[in-house]
């Protein structure tokens, strides 16, 4: 079982249907978009990676959340990079985390830090 550090609901729970903190993605320049509620056509009718139901709000970090402003994987789009390796991004709703570069692996690694924490 899992948690979200953001929403603190369970995400195996078949109750949690949304994440409320993940409503909004704020970009390094500024540009704030709303998050998007895309998913994979599941039979199950909810997302694979962190199981809220199709049509609502991903949990931060989730693989399957899209970036609202360039349509591709937003964990590795690179569209919340800054010049620096490791990026800090704030969700609207107060969620944050910080991401992370790891050239060795060519690879993002996502750390969530409490709620107003950086």
């Amino acid at each position: 079982m899992a948690k979200c550090n953001w929403c603190k609901e369970e995400m195996s729970d078949p109750n949690t249907v949304t994440c409320e903190w993940n409503t909004h993605v704020k970009y390094p320049d500024g540009e704030i978009l709303p998050s998007s509620t895309y998913h994979f056509d599941e039979p199950s009718g909810r997302c694979h990676d962190c199981n809220i139901q199709h049509g609502n709000y991903h949990h931060p970090g989730c693989d399957v959340e899209r970036c609202p402003r360039c349509g591709g994987q937003l964990i590795s789009c690179g569209c919340l990079d800054e010049e620096e390796e490791a990026t800090y991004c704030v969700k609207i709703a107060g969620g944050k985390y910080y991401k992370i570069y790891d050239p060795e692996t060519d690879l993002y690694f996502i750390y969530p830090t409490e709620k107003g924490e950086k």
